[in-house]
């Protein structure tokens, strides 16, 4: 496999992600990562398509990807999201509340696919991009995720290489 046509990938990887994040357990392990090391749920997400796209990335084209949303992530989809959780704390009637969560998490998504659309450009401007096979590294072997949450926290603990292993599986199961 390889990466789906450039005018495809931005709304492939949106539905990609919808589905994995539907499942079991995967938003709970991206906001842990989030929260504990400040991952990126939108690169979390990206780096296991482009595994199921068979596709590896090295450290430099991850920080690149980091470096491409880091702007557009601080200033716009991480204070929209604080706005959206304090304004759950806030004592509102139930109806007011529940329509200001709703428009406040519509305008955060469509942050998010901003973000994404913004990732899947810069992914096809990486040089060097190589399909997966048998004699890649170690850490390639354990897919891009592996790579970017070694990044952020060099030493990973035993429980976040399962989680790694856990959502790697269910993109397995997906293809």
């Amino acid at each position: 496999m390889s990466l789906p046509h450039r005018d495809l990938a931005t709304e492939e990887l949106w539905v990609f992600s919808l589905l994995i994040y539907s499942k079991a357990n995967v938003k709970e392990i991206c906001l842990y990562w989030q929260d504990k090391f400040g991952a990126n749920v939108n690169i979390m997400l990206l780096l296991l398509w482009c595994d199921a796209q068979q596709v590896t990335l090295t450290e430099q084209h991850i920080k690149r990807l980091q470096k491409v949303i880091a702007h557009w992530n601080e200033n716009y989809t991480t204070r929209l999201r604080a706005l959206r959780i304090s304004a759950a704390a806030e004592k509102l009637p139930k109806a007011a509340a529940d329509k200001i969560k709703k428009s406040l998490l519509s305008a955060e998504l469509e942050l998010e696919r901003v973000e994404q659309a913004m990732l899947t450009a810069t992914l096809y401007q990486l040089d060097s991009l190589t399909e997966a096979n048998s004699t890649k590294t170690a850490a390639a072997q354990k897919g891009n995720l592996y790579t970017y949450i070694a990044l952020l926290t060099p030493t990973p603990y035993a429980a976040h290489l399962k989680q790694i292993h856990d959502l790697n599986q269910i993109v397995e199961q997906l293809g």
